[in-house]
């Protein structure tokens, strides 16, 4: 899925039920308190949660995951 977060965008707390993977085409980000920009990735694992996920400027992202 590509995802364009708009400036001040804030995820939603929740559990992931299949693995997922994130990559950062454009802009910045805040993920689990790291700071991503372009050419970042993330992987998260089946089970793990995700409490902090946020974007101040915007982004653009693709994620990976199974429905």
């Amino acid at each position: 899925m590509l995802v364009e977060a708009q400036p001040g965008y804030v995820g939603s707390p929740h559990e992931h039920g299949h693995a997922e993977f994130h990559y950062v085409v454009e802009g910045t980000l805040r993920n689990q308190g790291k700071p991503m920009s372009a050419g970042d990735g993330y992987a998260a694992a089946a089970g793990s949660t995700h409490t902090d996920f946020a974007t101040n400027s915007g982004a653009t992202y693709i994620v990976i995951f199974k429905i």
